[in-house]
Formats: structure tokens, sequence, C-alpha cells
């Protein structure tokens, strides 16, 4: 833990608390820590009490934020972020001169600031460390320090004696501004004055607090549930209102800066390679069912595997949740143009209004679909017809037709439509044994001969109830359409894994504003992106881990995965960094602040007639009060009659 100066008319004094007070003892030998706990000694006295403040000190200031933070970075920010939105609202250039003061604690949720007697957060228990090969705190940003949890009562003991003549003494809390607290410590023997406060300040601003509102955004975390936490374990952290102000002003602007940069070094990556990109698509509804709030749609690099774009639709931006999906398929086509980048093939879900949309408005692509999503469609049509009756000798084919489906896909790029389906249909003699004569362009079956399970398969007998539903299913005129279109080589698989990032980021069950889902979209695909190569696990004698998972939708049949190494996480260095960077020079103020300048929809609730507060109020009744009158009430207050 630091001391820091603070501005006062006394002579304050800064006395690091990591130094040794001999210049002969090493720093293993002074300072001894397990966990959070330290020993500290105050018959040691400083080297650095023998200076002078006025004289010898200097302002220390942080390294990693003195590197020129462009002022036009939120210009060039959101420049690319989506065609339709337009900058509304610039960052004022004289921001360095209007931030907030010290002044205006923010107000911890365990007590008042002048009362409150808290302690520092932590970020991680580093009770092993070795502190002797690591360098200085004070000439690192506060971002990169390490954070130690720090009790009351042995936090006040390093306030036991005074730094000018050793004598007893006690510490006051002055101030607790979130997580930050600022003690005084007078000696009435010497009448010597100290202040200290437990972190850094950034513009006015603590350091502790700023990384605090980060930690909770950037780690796909409920700011609900992790203040909560806090409070429940009596550590002083920020309020809910505080991390909002955060959030607004430094966090989402922040991963809007991350997001624009990546999507500008990979369109420019894809031009200097001078290639026409594969895309992936699908869509996101935020809720399940059909009562969507907000729908985002996705494209993945297929060649790269990673998320190059993302839209969010609001519901009444479009006619209904329904069409969001299609919306957002539209603006990522429109953003890609705009970027002057060709797309040869975009695969995507059967989707019907992305079909139309796609055949009438990108002749020049190729639309394959992804055989996961008609294998999913297909396999529910067979599992629905192995439990009527008669028609139960379905569901030992069921793995086989899929199999042949995904079979059909990987084998027939280049092949005729033609071909594609006659290939296809062959399986409408294959279940009844016969494997010869299906057509003229696809004549027998090409697997070698049968023997074992497959030999002694109870076939299918022609003319039976359940051998022409079979056929109906397989000559359906929807698959005659999307059969011959299966993508041959590549699936949009990364898309379904990428929405299980979202699901951590942005889960289903929390509602979220506008802004909120959209730069919690942004950071799921930066940690996606970052993590997609991972390589697989291997064990302590190196052979590659696998684990044997039951999903769900496999209805007791196993699955393979391979392990993968742990997930990393460098894209939140440069989320810090701008974090802190508008942190210096942008104050928490809506003329002047730095803001997302992405425009919002009008909320859901705009189309209907608010009525008066007071007045709902007065007329709110229980559905199950006992009324004076013949009739019960409604909720509204309404007289209900039969």
């Amino acid at each position: 833990m630091m001391s820091q100066t603070t501005d006062s008319d006394e002579e304050t004094l800064a006395i690091p608390m990591d130094v040794p007070t001999e210049p002969e003892e090493t720093y293993s030998e002074w300072k001894k820590s397990v966990g959070c706990q330290f020993n500290y000694h105050p018959k040691h006295r400083s080297k650095y009490c023998q200076t002078s403040i006025k004289e010898n000190h200097k302002k220390m200031v942080s390294v990693g934020t003195q590197t020129e933070f462009e002022k036009k970075i939120m210009v060039d920010a959101f420049a690319n972020v989506t065609p339709r939105s337009s900058f509304e609202k610039p960052i004022n250039r004289n921001i360095l001169g209007s931030i907030s003061s010290m002044d205006d604690p923010v107000s911890s949720p365990i007590a008042d600031d002048s009362n409150d007697e808290s302690y520092c957060p932590t970020d991680s228990d580093q009770s092993s460390d070795n502190y002797e090969d690591e360098p200085d705190d004070r000439l690192r940003s506060p971002q990169d320090q390490k954070k130690f949890f720090v009790f009351e009562e042995n936090l006040m003991e390093l306030f036991s004696r005074c730094r000018n003549c050793s004598a007893k003494t006690t510490g006051k809390v002055r101030h607790v501004i979130g997580s930050m607290i600022k003690i005084q410590q007078v000696c009435e023997v010497c009448e010597f004055t100290y202040h200290w406060q437990s972190q850094p300040v950034v513009a006015g601003k603590p350091a502790g607090n700023l990384i605090m509102s980060a930690g909770i955004l950037f780690s796909g975390a409920l700011p609900s549930k992790v203040l909560r936490m806090y409070k429940f374990c009596k550590i002083a952290c920020i309020s809910n209102s505080t991390f909002m102000n955060h959030q607004k002003y430094y966090l989402f602007p922040s991963i809007s800066h991350v997001w624009s940069n990546f999507q500008h070094d990979y369109f420019n990556d894809v031009k200097l390679d001078g290639r026409a990109v594969v895309l992936g698509g699908d869509g996101r509804a935020d809720t399940p069912g059909h009562s969507a709030k907000f729908g985002c749609y996705s494209v993945v690099d297929l060649d790269e595997g990673i998320v190059a774009d993302i839209q969010l639709v609001q519901s009444n931006e479009v006619k209904s949740s329904s069409h969001m999906e299609k919306e957002g398929l539209v603006r990522c086509v429109d953003f890609f143009k705009s970027q002057d980048i060709n797309i040869q093939t975009l695969v995507t879900d059967r989707h019907v209004q992305i079909v139309k949309w796609v055949r009438e408005n990108m002749p020049e692509s190729i639309h394959l679909f992804d055989v996961w999503h008609v294998a999913k469609g297909l396999k529910k049509k067979l599992f629905a017809l192995s439990k009527e009756k008669d028609c139960s000798e379905i569901q030992q084919w069921i793995k086989s037709i899929i199999n042949h489906l995904y079979w059909i896909a990987s084998t027939s790029l280049g092949l005729e439509a033609e071909v594609v389906w006659a290939r296809w249909t062959s399986l409408c003699n294959h279940i009844i044994d016969v494997h010869t004569e299906h057509s003229a362009v696809f004549n027998s079956c090409e697997h070698g001969p049968l023997e074992g399970r497959e030999r002694h398969k109870m076939w299918l007998k022609p003319g039976t109830k359940v051998f022409e539903k079979l056929q109906d299913i397989i000559n359906s005129r929807q698959l005659k359409k999307d059969i011959p279109k299966l993508s041959s080589v590549q699936q949009t698989s990364a898309l379904e894994g990428f929405h299980s990032v979202i699901n951590h980021f942005a889960p289903k069950m929390i509602g979220f504003s506008y802004h909120g889902m959209l730069c919690r979209l942004w950071l799921a695909a930066l940690h996606f992106n970052e993590n997609t190569q991972r390589t697989q696990a291997v064990t302590k004698e190196g052979k590659a881990r696998y684990r044997i998972v039951f999903p769900k939708y496999k209805r007791g049949e196993y699955t393979v995965r391979k392990i993968s190494v742990d997930s990393t996480y460098d894209y939140i260095q440069p989320l810090m960094n701008t974090m802190f960077g508008l942190a210096e020079m942008a104050p928490m103020d809506d003329e002047d602040g730095a803001q997302l300048p992405i425009p919002i929809p009008p909320p859901l609730c705009s189309e209907f007639d608010r009525p008066d507060k007071e007045v709902a109020v007065q007329n709110l009744r229980s559905r199950f009060s006992q009324s004076q009158g013949s009739g019960s009430l409604c909720s509204s207050g309404q007289e209900m009659r039969p």
C-alpha cells in the first residue's frame, strides 16, 4: 500500500510504507507479508523523514498515463462503428480544465463518508508472491499495481506512532470516498500532522473506484451482485450510481474505442491481402420466445475464425421482433460495403426473410446454408415421427439419416444441384435394403459391403406407414431447395460458440440498456477473438487432453471434446489504458463528458399513453381485496362485472 500526499496548509511528508527503514537492511528482512498481514515497526526511522518536503520532494506522476492521449480519440473510435450512426456530441477540447474536485466524495454503501471506518478493496490474494524482484510500485500505473485486503484494525496500527518523534498517537478517518480512505494523524507531543490516503487519484477521481467499476464490467459481471458481495463482506466500495456514471462516461467509450481499433486493423489486413471474405452470420435474441427487446446479428470471418461485426437492433426499429434478424444482416452487409470489402460467400441458417433478401440484393455473392441448422430441423421432424403409432422403427435410423446429410454436404463440392439431390433421395432406397439403380445421375450407393450392426439393422418395408411418412420428409419441397445449397466447407459453428460467450457477458435473464447491451456484445467479441485459436491442453506426460460430455440435444449420446488451454485476457490492458486516458481528460458531465455517440432508439413504452403517477397509485387495488360494491376491482381500480 502506498502513501500519497494531499494538498494541505500543514506540512506533510510522503513516507512509502514499502521502503526499508535502514540502509543496511534488505527489503525481505524488513517486510514480512503473509497474505494481507503486514508487520510495521514504528521504532525504525525512515530516511525519507530526514528530507524537507518543500525543497526536495518531487511530485510523483503515473508512468502509465504519461503517453499523449489523442483528443481525437472519440471521433476515430466511432467513425466505423455502424453506417447509420452519427457523431452527435464531440469531446470538449477544454475538458482538462473541468475535472471534478476530490471535495465531492462518492458515498460508500456501508456508511457516510465522514463516519465510516472501512477498508481497501482487493483484486486478488497474492500471499505467495515474491516481491524482491518486482519493480517499485511508485513507478507503475494504478491499474498495474497490486491491491490488498487490509482490515481496519491492522491499518490503524500503522498510525500508532508519530512519524516525526515516534510518540504514541492515533489516526482518524477523515473521508471514505468509495473504496478510498483518507486518514489524518496528529501528534499531541510535537504537533506534527500527517495526511495519508489509500490510493492514487486520477484527475480528481480515486483510481481504485475507476478500477473497481472497470473490473465489474470488463469481466462481464453484474454490478448489483458484485457490490452486494462487497457489502456483505463489509468492504468499502463504490455505489451503484457511481458505477453507472463511470460506465457512461469512461467504460462504454473505452470499449467502443478498442473495438473500433480492432475492426480498423481487421479491414486493413483484408484490403492488404486483397481477398474477398467468406462470412457466417446468425442472429440472437436477448430473451427466449417471441417477445425479445433486442436482437443482435453477428458475422464471423470463417477463414480467420473471428467476429468481424455485430449489429444491435431494437424491436421497435422494425415491424416486429421476428424482423430483427434480417435487419441486423442488412446493417452488417451495408457496413462491409462501406469499407469496400467484397463478400464472396455468405453462410447462414434457413431464415426465409434472409434467403429472400440475399437473393434480391446480393446476386454477386454465394449464399449457402449451415449443415447443423438443417440437420437440427430434420432431426426434430424424425423424432416427432418416431413417437407416432406404428412408427417407432424409425428411431434406430435417425442417426444414420443425419450422418447421410453431413456426408452429402461434405462430398458434394462442385456438383450440380440435380446430382446432389439424387444422392440425398437415394436414402429412400437404402433404408429398404436397395442399394443400386437409384437414378440416372446417381446409380448406386458408394458404401462398401455392409457388415455387423449395419447389415443386421431392421430394414423398413415398402408401403408401410413409417416408410411413406419418411419418404414425405425426405422428398419435401423445403429440403429440395435446401439440400443443394448446403455449405461443403465452411460452417457457422464458431457463431454458436460466440453466442455461448455472449451468455456470460449479457445473460438473457437480465435486462440491459441499449448502450449496455451493445458494449457487452463488443466485450464478448473481443474475448472470443483473442481466444478463438487456443491450442489443445496436454498432460504432464505430453498427451492431448479430452473430455466426454452428454449434450442435451443428443438425447443420451456422448460427445468427445478437446480441452483447450486457459483463456487469456490481454484485451483488458488496452481497455484499462483507454479508460484512464479518458478519466484524465474528461469530466463526468453531461455537457462536456465523453459519451457513446451512438443514438439510442426510443423506449418500447414510448408508443403508449403514460398515465399520471399519482392517479395510478390512488387507483391501485388488489384483485383479491374485498370490495364494497357488487363487483370486484381489477388492478387498475376499475370495477369488473360478470
